[in-house]
């Protein structure tokens, strides 16, 4: 019989043993999470050891190890920037989201309203995947936009908020004015 063990080996940029957790250790195949304390702002490597040995009777023959050795790219950025950061009832501005850093090009959106005491749309949707969309308030009041960006590695950017402040109409009195 066979005994299966992985284990850390080393790691670049200040990642240490207690940042990777081996899901199941004693297993052939398993997963291995690195949990920083620090955002990563460059592509960092992990090498983790996997030992095959005799167990039992035939116990005392040399253990077989391989290495493997994974990266970590850090996750992408979003940014979310509106000009102005308000806009009239009914009426549009253009939402300017950003992307930077990951694994690279080949960013996706994902844009979200997520709250807030007014309302309105993404050309006419709650929810948009275009870099740069078209907002429309339509309650008047605050709405609450989100971005997430993925790299074309596949990670996930943390969200990123704005706020948009949608403002009535302004409306007009007409008082006939009388003779005295």
């Amino acid at each position: 019989t066979y005994g299966h063990a992985w284990s850390f080996v080393s790691a670049t940029g200040g990642i240490t043993a207690s940042d990777v957790t081996i899901a199941t250790p004693t297993a052939v195949a398993t997963t291995a999470t690195v949990n920083t304390a620090t955002d990563l702002t460059a592509p960092q490597t992990v090498t983790l050891r996997y030992t095959v040995s005799e167990t039992g009777t035939s116990a005392g023959c040399a253990d077989a190890t391989a290495d493997v050795t994974f990266t970590i790219n850090p996750l992408p950025t979003a940014a979310i920037a509106a000009t102005p950061n308000a806009v009239c009832l009914n009426s549009a501005i253009t939402l300017d989201g950003t992307a930077a850093g990951g694994s690279g090009a080949g960013y996706t959106y994902a844009w979200s309203i997520t709250g807030g005491t007014g309302a309105g749309n993404f050309e006419g949707s709650a929810t948009s995947t275009m870099e740069d969309p078209s907002f429309t308030g339509t309650t008047p009041g605050t709405v609450n936009v989100q971005l997430v960006v993925t790299d074309g590695g596949g990670c996930v950017s943390k969200a990123a908020t704005h706020t948009v402040t949608v403002n009535p109409l302004p409306t007009a009195d007409i008082t006939p004015n009388t003779p005295t």
